[in-house]
């Protein structure tokens, strides 16, 4: 995949940044040969580095959603309800969070507040549609 590829190139030139590792993440889970292994990799290592640059709690956020998507993706429930619970701290009513973070409960037989995030993923969509 030509993305692949650029991001590729981005990380070389700029291994410390935070958003291309992110999304190079991301992309690697989207591309027409997943690597979700390496996608782990990728987002654990932006974690990591977020004390030490500046970017936004909220940016932040988005890096646990990736993580949630890629352990989705490798099945892995518990850490993935972990990540996708830590993206829904700073964007409560984010739909796809909380419709991811549902399916992993449901997958995982895991009961947690699957109640208390149906009713937001309810009042979420129903405001989104409002908001139209």
């Amino acid at each position: 995949d030509m993305t692949v590829q650029y991001m590729e190139k981005s990380l070389e030139e700029s291994p410390n940044n935070v958003m291309t590792l992110n999304n190079l993440a991301y992309t690697l889970l989207k591309c027409s040969k997943p690597d979700p292994k390496r996608a782990l990799k990728l987002v654990n290592q932006a974690i990591e580095k977020i004390p030490n640059v500046k970017v936004g709690k909220q940016v932040a956020t988005y890096f646990y959603d990736t993580k949630g998507t890629v352990l989705m993706q490798l099945k892995q429930w518990p850490e993935a309800i972990a990540s996708y619970e830590r993206a829904i701290e700073d964007r409560p009513d984010n739909i796809e969070v909380l419709t991811n973070l549902i399916e992993c409960l449901e997958k995982s037989g895991a009961k947690g507040d699957i109640n208390g995030y149906k009713e937001r993923l309810s009042k979420a969509k129903s405001s989104k549609a409002d908001s139209k």
